[in-house]
C-alpha cells in the first residue's frame, strides 16, 4: 500500500463501488496523499507515544518524512482536510515548528475553511486543525476563536445526546453510520477543553 516515496495514496482499489462516495471512487492511486499519508501517521505517532514498537517502526520513519517533505513544498493553501491533517501531524512534530507556522499562513484569521467539493455549508473551523489545549498548533487561533467554536460545537449537540456529520455524504445509511464516530470526537474535545461538565444534559 505504501508508494515508494513514503506517503500512501488516498485510497486502495475499491472491491464494491456500488454505494461508494464518488471521491474513494474517483481516487488517484498512482500517487501518494499528503491528506491521507498525514492523518495516518499523526495518529500513528498519537500510539507511539505509548507503544516503543510503533515509535521505532521504519515505516513511521518512512511516512513522516514523506508529509515533512510534501508540507515543505506547499506554495499555496491547499485543500482543507489537506491543511486541517498536515496541521495535526505537525502537532506531533516538535522540531517542525517552521512548518507549522507556514501553514498558519494559509489558515484564515477566524480558523473558518469551506471545504471545496463538500457540501454548500461545509466548513472546517478552529477546533478541525486544533482540538486540544497545549497542541502547538493552538497558537494559530486566538483564545476567542477557539472558545466561539467550542459555543458552536455545544450548540450542535441534538435532543438524543448525539451530534450528527455536517460534512457530505452519499445516504442516509452512511450519516447514521458516522454519527456515533462524530458524537466521541465531539465529547472528546469538550472534555479536553473543559467544556464537558457546562455541555447540556440531553441524555448524553
Amino acid at each position: 500500500m505504501t508508494r515508494p516515496d513514503g506517503g500512501l495514496p488516498f485510497a486502495l482499489p475499491l472491491t464494491v463501488a456500488q454505494a461508494t462516495a464518488p471521491w474513494w471512487q474517483g481516487a488517484d492511486r498512482s500517487e501518494s496523499s499528503l491528506q491521507i499519508t498525514a492523518v495516518t501517521a499523526a495518529a500513528a505517532w498519537r500510539v507511539a507515544a505509548h507503544d516503543p514498537a510503533v515509535a521505532a517502526h521504519p515505516w513511521l520513519a518512512r511516512a513522516s518524512a514523506y508529509c515533512l517533505e510534501a508540507i515543505s513544498s506547499l506554495k499555496e493553501r491547499p485543500h482543507a482536510y489537506v491543511l486541517a491533517f498536515a496541521v495535526r501531524f505537525l502537532d506531533t512534530q516538535p522540531s517542525a515548528s517552521d512548518l507549522l507556522d507556514r501553514l498558519g499562513a494559509f489558515v484564515p484569521p477566524d480558523g473558518e475553511m469551506h471545504v471545496e467539493g463538500g457540501t454548500e455549508h461545509e466548513m472546517l473551523s478552529p477546533l478541525d486543525f486544533s482540538p486540544a489545549p497545549g497542541l502547538p498548533s493552538r497558537r494559530l487561533f486566538t483564545a476567542e476563536a477557539v472558545s466561539a467554536d467550542l459555543d458552536r460545537l455545544e450548540s450542535l449537540q441534538r435532543e438524543d445526546g448525539g451530534w450528527t456529520v455536517d460534512y457530505a455524504t452519499i445516504s442516509q445509511a452512511g450519516a447514521l453510520d458516522w454519527r456515533g464516530a462524530v458524537t466521541v470526537d465531539a465529547l472528546r474535545i469538550l472534555r479536553d477543553n473543559g467544556r464537558l461538565g457546562q455541555t447540556p444534559g440531553r441524555g448524553a
